[in-house]
């Protein structure tokens, strides 16, 4: 018996899953990839005077399949519609995003994600833009921001964490959809702020040293109306309950949230574990 984990067995199930549900034809794309986890090339250093380039995608992750039964059922469980829609707002959102200096993106890449993963953890490229609009109006959008938080709490769980936690059950609340919660929020409130910006002489300010990436500043002292809005495309992904989490080389990379168990582990910690052993590291 081949193991779940196994090349052969992933590349059986998948073309048994997508002929049975008909979407053979849908789901071959030299556009579409799939990836175990977010990855960095080990070697490059990030930082305020450099954003991510296009050779710092790991090629050989870059998967033609699903790589993992997680992100196989996953994927096959979503709206073909929704499917279409998200790429094409990705690929659009980073369109949007090369005046910032994010390189020319050509495909899309799937992995399945951990809605838990501190939403302070990492810097996507589509927070450059929130977080210019945010910075030149601090003032501004928080009720926004609070009030598309709570409703992703809602919609997740049903409860609304204590800011700060002060129980358990907020502390569970956050470590469960944390990343989601907080960071649709803060786009939204970019994207709500973005547009009135866009209606003055109101200018992208200087990147500041508050993420571990920054843009590259060919849009500094560029007026937010004069770029095309980045955001609201990327909102679209979101919208769908997908995750528009970041641009990995060539490649606009769409979350799926894990939800349901894991099918190769006893949990999802030790499912992306030993994806890491298996194809290296990078993970971030």
């Amino acid at each position: 018996m081949l193991a779940r984990t196994s090349p052969r067995f992933l590349r059986s199930a998948w073309e048994t899953l997508t002929t049975a549900l008909d979407r053979d034809q849908f789901f071959e794309s030299a556009a579409r990839r799939f990836l175990p986890y977010l990855v960095l090339n080990p070697g490059v250093r990030y930082g305020p005077e450099r954003g991510p380039q296009r050779g710092d995608m790991v090629p050989e992750l870059l998967l033609p399949a699903p790589g993992d039964l997680e992100t196989m059922v996953g994927f096959l469980a979503l709206d073909p519609k929704d499917v279409v829609t998200a790429e094409q707002a990705a690929l659009e959102a980073c369109a949007r995003m090369l005046p910032w200096g994010v390189p020319p993106v050509r495909q899309v890449a799937w992995l399945t994600y951990d809605e838990s993963m501190p939403a302070r953890g990492f810097a996507s490229v589509f927070d450059w833009p929130a977080s210019s609009a945010i910075s030149r109006s601090p003032e501004v959008g928080a009720q926004v921001q609070k009030a598309v938080s709570d409703a992703v709490y809602r919609a997740h769980g049903g409860y609304v964490p204590q800011d700060p936690p002060r129980t358990r059950r907020d502390v569970g609340a956050r470590r469960r959809i944390g990343l989601v919660a907080e960071r649709v929020a803060r786009l939204a409130r970019g994207w709500v702020l973005w547009g009135e910006l866009s209606e003055t002489e109101a200018r992208v300010p200087a990147p500041t040293l508050d993420s571990s990436r920054a843009y590259s500043g060919q849009v500094t002292g560029v007026r937010f109306g004069a770029l095309p809005d980045a955001l609201d495309a990327a909102l679209v992904v979101w919208r769908l309950g997908l995750a528009l989490l970041d641009v990995r080389g060539e490649s606009a990379v769409i979350g799926i949230p894990r939800g349901f168990r894991p099918l190769t582990a006893n949990s999802w910690s030790a499912v992306w574990t030993a994806q890491i052993h298996r194809r290296g590291s990078g993970w971030i």
